[in-house]
């Protein structure tokens, strides 16, 4: 399955679903309404569902889903969060192996943005939502959604404030936390993150022991890449240091043996980093460098150190 989206302001949904072999099986466009997919996920009968968001026809987004069935057919539409900008939307979107589809999205009021995660039947009604609400003025972006082998759901989101204050001070980053299957919220807790202008982009993924993988951007006194473990329970495991240069964190992946990598690009020297965290050493810090030509190339052959 490919979800991709039309280029422009009368953007549109857009679902593929090819063969190994890369023949089009079929393509859905969803036409009649000027949309964004941010994240997709298939349940155990092969229907996909999708999360975005969709314009009012005025300058407000809403919140917005879809399914569409095995034959590329669509089987319901609804919104979701209403607001007044451009992120409030459903980010991410998650099927269990029960089949429990669970929803995380942005919402505004005023001059603050908040997180809301929702579970939703196969026919998209709601079961019970729940508000992430942080103590700042500013702005939550909800970044990652995740489930463990039990059901527990996990997320991961960023906090930018809108005041600045002294730059020494220990600024909030990012925010984490878990919710039972129920609804019930078992923890959550806060990343500094020491500098008000990162914050901004954070990776989660959980393995099949169901350690928590994050990759997160920080200034310990300088900007760099971070790759931290936690346990269920939140406990940070073990962390690694992914660059040393000013830059963006582009994605996380796990292995066949459930070990971190990521990818990140450096604005100051153009090239891009691909690393392997060793899982056994608390403070592993490894990384393989490719020179670029230009600052956002791929490197299609990462070497594994």
């Amino acid at each position: 399955m490919i979800l991709f989206n039309e280029q422009g302001s009368n953007s549109h949904i857009n679902l593929a679903k090819i063969d190994i072999s890369g023949n089009l099986l079929w393509h859905y466009r969803l036409a009649d309404t000027v949309s964004t997919g941010l994240s997709m996920s298939v349940d155990s009968l092969n229907n996909v569902y999708i999360s975005g968001d969709r314009s009012d026809g005025s300058f407000s987004n809403v919140a917005f889903m879809l399914k569409i069935d095995m034959n590329g057919n669509l089987k319901w539409k609804k919104d979701g969060i209403p607001g007044n900008d451009r992120d409030v939307r459903y980010s991410k979107i998650k099927v269990s192996s029960k089949n429990e589809i669970y929803v995380l999205g942005d919402k505004q009021e005023g001059f603050n943005q908040f997180m809301k995660i929702q579970k939703i039947d196969s026919a998209g009604n709601l079961i019970w939502f729940k508000n992430i609400i942080v103590d700042i003025k500013g702005r939550m972006i909800s970044k990652a959604l995740e489930l463990d082998n039990s059901g527990n759901i996990f997320y991961a989101g960023s906090l930018i404030p809108i005041v600045t204050d002294d730059q020494g001070q220990n600024y909030v980053g990012y925010i984490m936390g878990r919710f039972s299957p129920q609804g019930d919220s078992v923890w959550s807790k806060l990343i500094n993150n020491w500098d008000i202008w990162s914050g901004d982009d954070i990776f989660m993924k959980i393995n099949n022991i169901n350690h928590i993988n994050i990759l997160c951007y920080m200034r310990d006194p300088k900007f760099r890449g971070k790759v931290i473990k936690y346990n269920t329970e939140g406990d940070s495991l073990s962390s690694g240091n992914f660059n040393d240069s000013y830059g963006s964190i582009l994605s996380l992946a796990l292995d066949n043996d459930g070990n971190p990598w990521g990818a990140d690009q450096c604005f100051k020297i153009i090239m891009s980093t691909i690393i392997l965290l060793n899982p056994m050493t608390p403070s592993a810090r490894q990384t393989g460098k490719a020179n670029m030509t230009r600052k956002d190339s791929v490197v299609t052959e990462p070497v594994r150190f």
